[in-house]
């Protein structure tokens, strides 16, 4: 596995996720409901994006409490690691919300996560996952015995940024630029010495050929 920096104070920590949805923020300001509506080439429209980044902030929130993901999720009898199957859910569960609906579930979303990480001290964010989800063995990086702060980052950065293929450099773009019509979106992208997640390609949730799953 390669090297992958993460922070390790709570801190650090905050102003890493306050970039990555400030990212969102920008790629996604002004759309017109149309546009929110609008599907892309996987079918999934902007609106289905953030109505899942809520969903996956929930369960994050839900793991940083101690609580039960799945439960959190209403999403029992799946397999942790089965993320088509668990997305699928969600998917037909919020795809009936109008735009302003799922603006409203990611902003509460995000509360509940700030919320969570509130309760949590430096050492906290150091201790292993399997200490907040001792049900959930976990042997892929990143593994039960990996910090939670890794859990932390990777599932906030990985569903707002993507790597640019076929790039020469490692970069990553926001993960709306193909759906929006970008300029990126033809190949462009932001270098890793300028993007502010600091991510090399290959980090936690990256699958053998680059893409990163929707978990």
């Amino acid at each position: 596995m390669l090297a992958w920096s993460y922070p390790i104070d709570k801190t650090s920590v905050l102003e890493r996720i306050e970039r990555s949805w400030a990212s969102l923020d920008e790629a996604t300001a002004g759309l017109s409901d149309e546009r929110m509506r609008a599907s892309g080439p996987d079918g999934w429209t902007v609106k289905d994006h953030l109505a899942h980044m809520a969903g996956w902030n929930l369960s994050l929130a839900a793991l940083l409490e101690r609580r039960h993901r799945q439960a959190a999720l209403a999403l029992e009898g799946f397999s942790t690691t089965d993320w088509d199957g668990q997305n699928e859910v969600m998917l037909r569960r919020h795809r009936a919300l109008v735009p302003d609906e799922v603006r409203a579930l990611l902003l509460g979303s995000r509360v509940m996560v700030l919320s969570a990480l509130g309760g949590l001290s430096d050492a906290d964010l150091m201790r292993p996952y399997m200490e907040y989800q001792p049900h959930d063995l976990r042997t892929s990086p990143p593994t039960s015995d990996d910090p939670v702060v890794r859990w932390i980052i990777g599932s906030i950065e990985d569903h707002v940024e993507e790597p640019v293929e076929g790039s020469h450099q490692q970069c990553f773009r926001p993960r709306f630029s193909r759906l929006l019509g970008h300029p990126d979106s033809m190949g462009g992208g932001v270098p890793m010495h300028v993007q502010t997640s600091g991510r090399p390609l290959g980090g936690p949730g990256v699958g053998v050929s680059g893409r990163l799953p929707r978990r």
